[in-house]
């Protein structure tokens, strides 16, 4: 493998534990592995933010510092109008081979500009030092510790790897876009980015 995404895990015995992430530091470390960590509201508080044997994975191998989801379930639903807030590209993203999703800076405005927004994001505490953050949220209220608006896809280097946090988890919307295109280059991309520089080809 070149890439391993993690896509809200929950903590179980034998299976995702402890032994499971030495051995992915290993592998993002010393064997230029990438991983892509995917924020969710059910296990991402519970697995990064606790004292367990999953803590590594939060203070090792991630770009961001998380801050806890407190807003739960039961409010969101009960929220009368819900909004769908546009991913915003930092300086950074509009040129990053991740997020550049046209051929030009204007183009890459105008994509970003029209694909659905996210109605949740995990609160972030701050970056790292060396993390990038390719997009942010576009919801004034939802920023970091130090006031910086709240980052969605970060990226760093760690040891020999990459690690890509994504702090949302309904990138799924974006399939309703010109046939999926947008979506399918989003994730292509970031796979490529995240491999290593020998892999030519990504499945």
């Amino acid at each position: 493998y070149n890439v391993v995404i993690l896509y809200d895990p929950q903590h179980t015995k034998n299976g995702f534990d402890g032994e499971f992430v030495k051995i992915l530091a290993k592998f993002v470390k010393d064997h230029n592995g990438g991983l892509c960590y995917i924020a969710g509201n059910k296990h991402t508080d519970e697995t990064l933010m606790g004292k367990g044997v999953m803590k590594p994975l939060a203070e090792e191998l991630l770009p961001v510092v998380l801050a806890p989801d407190t807003v739960n379930i039961a409010r969101r639903i009960r929220q009368d109008a819900p909004v769908a807030w546009p991913v915003k590209l930092t300086s950074y993203g509009l040129e990053h081979p991740i997020t550049r999703l046209g051929g030009s800076d204007d183009d890459t405005r105008r994509i970003w500009a029209v694909l659905p927004g996210q109605y949740w994001s995990h609160p972030v505490f701050k970056k790292k030092p060396g993390a990038r953050v390719l997009a942010e949220s576009s919801n004034p209220m939802c920023r970091m510790a130090n006031g910086e608006l709240l980052p969605l896809i970060v990226t760093s280097t760690v040891g020999s790897g990459r690690s890509l946090y994504i702090g949302m988890e309904a990138t799924w919307r974006w399939r309703y876009v010109h046939d999926a295109y947008y979506h399918r280059r989003f994730w292509a991309r970031s796979m490529r980015y995240l491999a290593s520089m020998r892999t030519r080809r990504i499945v």
